[in-house]
């Protein structure tokens, strides 16, 4: 009667067998629990581990230091350099960071063509390239219209900042120009 008894329920023979197939699966279950479980316990002391290393480590540092700090000897009679103890508190030093390119102030002195005018610096008047800009030579077309633009945007007189680049082939102050 495929292991049911005529009430309907299991014989002793299928009841063992369900018994024993229970009983693997839930040993297989229960080993996988047993690794995991062992890795766990392992990596939580590897963790515990490596932490009381590193402060032992640091414990060790500190001390190599301090023994270093006292047994300083001197070098050509000066005496050893103090060595000054980490504070909590921070000191902010201001340290002067030359521009990467050099800024002048000047006032045009008159204008050359459409892309180049002549800029009083100081006590010297330098023939100034506009960077990055290229307008028509004399007797190209559009040069009477560039040199007039320019004209009008920096009229003789005006005050400008003159941001210096490089010069050119020419000699010209190769750099950017705009008004105060």
């Amino acid at each position: 009667m495929g292991g049911k008894d005529r009430n309907g329920g299991m014989t002793d023979a299928a009841a063992k067998g369900f018994g024993a197939g229970c009983g693997a699966v839930f040993g297989v279950i229960f080993a996988y629990l047993l690794i995991a479980i062992g890795v766990i316990v392992v990596i939580v002391l590897l963790v515990r581990t490596g932490q009381h290393g590193l402060v032992k480590a640091r414990e060790e540092a500190r001390r190599a230091v301090a023994a270093t700090s006292t047994t300083t000897s001197t070098l050509a009679g000066l005496p050893p350099a103090p060595i000054i103890p980490a504070t909590s508190s921070t000191t902010t030093t201001t340290i002067p960071v030359q521009p990467a390119h050099p800024v002048h102030h000047g006032m045009v002195v008159r204008i050359v063509d459409g892309d180049t005018l002549m800029i009083k610096i100081g006590d010297k008047v330098e023939r100034v390239r506009i960077r990055d800009f290229d307008a028509p030579e004399k007797g190209d077309p559009g040069f009477d219209e560039a040199t007039n633009a320019l004209s009008k945007k920096f009229p003789g007189g005006c005050r400008v900042i003159v941001t210096e680049y490089a010069r050119d082939v020419y000699g010209r102050l190769v750099a950017t120009v705009e008004r105060e």
